[in-house]
């Protein structure tokens, strides 16, 4: 049976649960190595995994999104319309949540309406690299560039050539500013490397969408970017390139596409129990990854270290159940008061 790339439309949303979960997963062996010193065990664990794995459920979550714009903007060519369901999907929940995390950030830290402010609206995240939603920032920089890129990537005669040309450049300018401005770079860069990576996705929203067999030529290209990409990683402490924190996010960006075939391979054999887990996940990942970086930070402010197991647990509980608990009250409110949930004028 030939594999076609329609496989990542049909387990886009267990895929997104399995990019959540592997996030929740970093973020420990990330604890790991901030709260362990060099030369423990479990410093070595933390730092070997994200060496070679790194967080590359950011770039499965960014890549499905732009196939799942594709999608949407397939359907109904309007600009407008288009925004408003992409922006009221991520800015509701985030305005819900982050505003209560940044009054409670700020209570001990003496309340300023100002600096709330410029908590809430990503300001911080350029001042100082305030990242706890770095990703909504991406997420909406996303939606606002699609339609540009998808009509300069996949309505042109060379879609390849495009995308290949529209990343170079983004690398270019991304390096760039790294060079003209590196405290500022140093800020942003966790969210403009990861724009490659959502470009692919886009073009690769067509090739979904139409339903294009994987050719063996293609199977054994991604086996080389993930071979490849896992022995850069191995190997980094040898390559000494500049910027090495740069080029790690786009080395990621390798890892997602084969990864997210295999997995898709994968979700062809399991059970339904652990389908339907999946797909929990991904359903509520935007609510849960939210709750998830509110209670990870709190936990740790609060002296609750999320290497001990009981208290990862524990975070990981509350971030599922409020998750769900704003996803029921947001559907009951929304079913009432539809108007209230959209940018209409």
């Amino acid at each position: 049976m030939k594999l076609n790339y329609h496989i990542l439309s049909k387990y886009r949303t267990p895929l997104m649960g399995i990019a959540m979960i592997s996030i929740i997963c970093m973020h420990y062996f990330e604890d790991l190595t901030l709260y362990f010193s060099q030369g423990t065990i479990a410093y070595a664990i933390g730092r070997s995994v994200l060496d070679v794995v790194s967080t590359f459920g950011v770039e499965i979550f960014l890549f499905l999104s732009g196939i799942g714009l594709f999608y949407s903007w397939h359907k109904k060519h309007e600009l407008i319309p288009f925004y408003k369901k992409r922006f009221s999907r991520v800015l509701i929940p985030y305005l819900a949540i982050g505003s209560i995390f940044f009054i409670i950030y700020y209570i001990n830290r003496g309340f300023d309406p100002f600096k709330f402010f410029k908590g809430l609206f990503f300001i911080t995240f350029f001042e100082r690299g305030f990242r706890t939603f770095w990703y909504i920032l991406c997420i909406m920089l996303c939606y606002l560039l699609f339609p540009f890129i998808n009509h300069f990537i996949n309505d042109s005669h060379h879609e390849l050539r495009s995308l290949i040309g529209l990343i170079a450049a983004t690398i270019l300018f991304n390096t760039a500013i790294a060079i003209i401005n590196p405290a500022l770079f140093d800020n942003i860069e966790i969210l403009l490397t990861r724009l490659p990576i959502f470009m692919i996705g886009v073009y690769f929203g067509k090739l979904v969408y139409e339903e294009k067999t994987i050719s063996h030529k293609a199977i054994l290209f991604y086996c080389l970017c993930f071979i490849g990409a896992i022995t850069l990683r191995v190997f980094k402490t040898n390559i000494g390139l500049p910027f090495w924190g740069v080029y790690q996010r786009y080395i990621a960006a390798l890892l997602a596409l084969p990864t997210m075939l295999m997995f898709s391979a994968v979700l062809e054999y399991i059970s339904n129990n652990m389908m339907q887990i999946l797909n929990f996940f991904g359903k509520h990942s935007l609510e849960i990854f939210l709750f998830h970086m509110c209670y990870r930070y709190f936990f740790r402010a609060f002296h609750l270290p999320t290497i001990y197991f009981p208290n990862e647990c524990l975070m990981v509980a509350l971030s599922v159940f409020t998750a769900t608990l704003y996803s029921y009250f947001y559907t009951k409110s929304y079913q009432r008061h539809p108007l209230r949930f959209t940018f209409s004028h």
